[in-house]
């Protein structure tokens, strides 16, 4: 993300968030067909996000460095959330296929790709980032 405009090159989090959480994501509104088709909103899902330090240094080694990177790992926490997304609109026998694979590297942060059992693809990519720094 050395392009001018284009923000920082990744969202750090603080140490303390090196490892594994169990996190719950609530949806009011989405136009997400599986959900509007089925009359699921709202729904809340649970699943697990993980941090890793951009370093690859242990959670000790982490949080003695000055300045340590931990980074959301978006492959696992899209794995984690598709899987609790699929399991909940799938009760019916019509939901989404399932996801084959997720690959995302932290040294290009920037792009997520997914590919399902379908045959199809998706790949998201930040475009643009901003921070405000303390």
């Amino acid at each position: 993300a050395g392009i001018p405009g284009y923000g920082q090159p990744d969202v750090y989090y603080p140490t303390s968030y090196l490892g594994r959480w169990k996190a719950t994501k609530t949806i009011v509104v989405s136009d997400n067909p599986y959900l509007n088709a089925n009359g699921l909103l709202p729904i809340s899902l649970n699943f697990e996000m993980r941090f890793i330090s951009v370093d690859g240094d242990s959670k000790e080694e982490a949080e003695n460095a000055v300045g340590g990177k931990v980074v959301a790992d978006r492959a696992f926490n899209e794995q984690s959330y598709y899987e609790a997304f699929r399991n909940a609109v799938s009760s019916n026998g019509r939901g989404p296929p399932a996801l084959r694979s997720a690959v995302w590297v932290p040294t290009n942060p920037n792009v997520l790709t997914s590919t399902y059992d379908d045959g199809t693809s998706q790949e998201i990519k930040v475009t643009k980032r901003a921070a405000t720094l303390e």
